[in-house]
């Protein structure tokens, strides 16, 4: 009769043990290293992890990979709002790739990109350690594209991938070309799908924009939830034009 109260025992004393040991090497690593070099190794050491197990969730990731949420269509509308407004908050119009996408051009490995995001480009740069339990689920998310379905800002629309490009088949006249087509849009933008930590209050999204021949980027951005509303935290850019 007592066998099993005695075993839940053990079983409670053995993890006990094991999250005791952690908590002293854990401490012990912060002690002799500092907390941010700590951070940034556990950080390492679990997406060594995920980028061994990166084939499989490839493949995962189309059955797994859910449809856009509410709050993944709240970060696409408050980029799409961040970019389309311009100095002194004016409203600008812009073309918008109705297909959310992580573009063939901007994939890295799962691994590079952990070290992106968590490290950054350089000390200086720094990197943004918080966004790390985002990172899986926009590599899952990234596997599927979706179609954004938000309301616009006033005069900025839906342009397909391909009507973009049919724009610049004359290359002389290709931004002159857009600008017509579109109404006056000052630029093009393509969102990401968006990965969310646990608790649904970080995320991270990837986003092109191009606005010229010498005026475009490739960006990701580190959002935050504060009060109900999103607020970037912090940004990678991957290219500039």
């Amino acid at each position: 009769m007592n066998r099993m109260p005695t075993r839940i025992r053990a079983i409670g004393l053995v993890v006990s043990g094991f999250a005791g040991a952690a908590i002293i090497v854990g401490a012990v690593l912060v002690f002799l290293a500092g907390w941010p070099a700590t951070r940034n190794q556990l950080a390492e050491i679990m997406f060594d992890a995920e980028s061994v197990a990166w084939p499989v969730i490839s493949r995962a990731g189309f059955v797994l990979a859910r449809k856009p949420s509410e709050a993944e269509e709240g970060v696409w509308k408050f980029v799409i709002d961040e970019y389309t407004h311009g100095p002194h908050r004016t409203v600008v119009p812009i073309a918008v790739n109705p297909v959310a996408q992580w573009r063939k051009s901007a994939v890295i490995s799962p691994h590079d990109l952990a070290l992106l995001i968590n490290e950054g480009w350089s000390p200086q740069e720094g990197g943004n350690p918080e966004a790390a339990t985002a990172l899986q689920d926009f590599l899952i998310k990234a596997t599927k594209p979706a179609t954004i379905e938000v309301q616009l800002p006033s005069r900025s629309h839906f342009m397909r991938e391909r009507e973009f490009e049919r724009a610049f088949e004359d290359r002389n006249d290709g931004w002159d070309n857009f600008s017509r087509t579109t109404g006056g849009a000052v630029g093009y933008l393509t969102l990401s799908r968006v990965g969310f930590n646990l608790f649904g209050n970080r995320a991270l999204i990837y986003v092109e924009f191009s606005c010229g021949w010498l005026c475009g980027q490739g960006v990701y951005y580190i959002l935050e939830k504060r009060s109900g509303k999103w607020v970037q935290t912090g940004e990678q850019v991957t290219w500039v034009s």
